[in-house]
């Protein structure tokens, strides 16, 4: 009995020994795990806030690993970035296509605890004593937002028409709907939907702008009506100024002037309609879209022998436009063929946004840009897909987009549409209807 307990107790020593000694350096125990400095993050680039999804976020700090698999960076409680670029004192990760607010933290393979959540709580003070904890948050704002209280379904809203305001209330034109007449409703920068009208004169519009004073300009073929109306906040509208040929879109120059794509035709009315006057015949099947920047008119539509979209440019020069330049050809870019384009907007700087559309509504990436530096671009890889009817820049960086696609309604298709808000993170250019 006592040589087995001599032998049990020798037997125990040896596998605590055992036990003890050194963890192997492996992939499993590295030689440093546990024993690493805990990482802090000190700031972050952008500083407040980014769009979710949408580029990259800079974190600069301390006691980072420069291998870039040993550094794991969450959001929230438990939403693990894709990491992009590591060093002791930087990180870089894609921006998480997470929308919301909320802190940073940062841990390594060899450190045992998480870096201190960023940014940092502040707290405030009682008699020398916390008396509260203030959270504060890192902002991911949605790059492209659903916006409006617009309705599915079997009486599902089609919109038509859209302009913003100086205010950033947006205004959305609503096609009849079976014995329903069209509607006139506002979206608030708040989010409110407000109906305005449900009794408006035409079914719908082929475009809308904002003009002065609130009033709103929209292009009308209705039967043997043609031209452009104007249209109140009441829904009331009276006619402008009359077209011989069908108006697809308008745009305003820095005089108050209009300028109409109509068919064939770019028709300028001038801001108290007394003057209205074809200035161009381009040789197209038909002009889809309209936009005056820096001097310039751009208008695109289908070539007439090639039937290929192509986008032009004329210099304005008073009541006239000189030589047309070819600004794009469709068919030697990557962006959808066989489409209509169906509005063009300017950034500040010039880039150019353009907007397809088509019957089947199916179009991947349906906003592209362009710009004579940068070349072609898409906006928003996968986030803005079927068909965008229209678009508005907002005061700031939002453009505004109408969506359509289809849902099937008792086994048939049907259109709905969605109202974006997109966040593109550049102002645009100059807008001269609402100034």
């Amino acid at each position: 009995m006592k040589y087995s307990k001599i032998a049990f107790t020798l037997s125990l020593f040896t596998l605590l020994a055992f036990s003890c000694s050194d963890i192997p350096n492996n992939d499993v125990y590295p030689a440093a795990f546990g024993e690493g400095a805990t990482p802090v993050i000190t700031a972050l680039n952008p500083a407040d806030s980014t769009l979710a999804g949408v580029g990259n976020i800079e974190i600069v700090g301390k006691n980072f690993s420069p291998v870039l698999s040993e550094n794991f960076v969450y959001f929230g409680k438990d939403f693990r970035a894709n990491l992009l670029e590591a060093s002791e004192n930087r990180l870089l990760v894609a921006s998480p296509n997470l929308a919301g607010s909320m802190q940073i933290k940062v841990s390594t393979l060899n450190a045992d605890l998480f870096s201190p959540p960023f940014p940092k709580n502040d707290t405030v003070l009682v008699a020398g004593e916390i008396d509260t904890i203030i959270v504060n948050n890192y902002k991911l704002k949605p790059a492209v937002a659903s916006i409006g209280n617009i309705l599915a379904g079997a009486s599902a809203d089609e919109i038509y028409g859209l302009a913003v305001d100086a205010d950033e209330n947006v205004f959305i034109y609503i096609g009849r709907l079976g014995a329903s007449k069209a509607k006139l409703k506002k979206i608030t920068p708040a989010g409110e939907t407000i109906t305005l009208s449900e009794e408006l004169q035409f079914d719908r519009p082929n475009a809308m702008r904002m003009g002065p004073g609130g009033d709103m300009y929209i292009a009308v073929f209705a039967g043997r009506v043609k031209g452009i109306f104007k249209l109140d906040q009441a829904g009331i509208s009276t006619s402008f100024a009359t077209t011989t040929t069908k108006p697809q879109d308008i745009d305003i120059d820095q005089n108050g002037n209009l300028w109409v794509a109509a068919e064939q035709n770019i028709i300028r009315i001038s801001s108290d309609a007394a003057k209205n006057d074809v200035v161009e015949s381009v040789e197209v099947n038909n002009l889809t879209a309209v936009r005056v920047y820096n001097g310039f008119l751009y208008y695109a539509g289908n070539d007439l022998t090639s039937g290929v979209q192509k986008i032009w440019k004329s210099e304005i020069q008073g009541d006239i436009l000189a030589a047309r330049d070819t600004v794009l050809n469709i068919a030697n870019t990557s962006f959808p063929q066989n489409t209509t384009i169906s509005a063009l907007t300017f950034s500040e700087d010039g880039k150019m946004y353009v907007s397809f559309s088509n019957a089947e509504r199916n179009i991947v990436n349906a906003i592209r840009t362009y710009d004579e530096t940068a070349g072609e671009g898409v906006l928003y890889d996968g986030l803005v897909n079927s068909d965008v009817e229209a678009m508005a820049w907002g005061n700031a960086t939002n453009i505004y987009a109408i969506r359509q696609y289809y849902v099937s309604v008792e086994g048939v298709a049907k259109i709905h549409s969605q109202l974006f808000r997109i966040d593109v993170g550049e102002s645009g250019a100059p807008y001269f209807g609402r100034q």
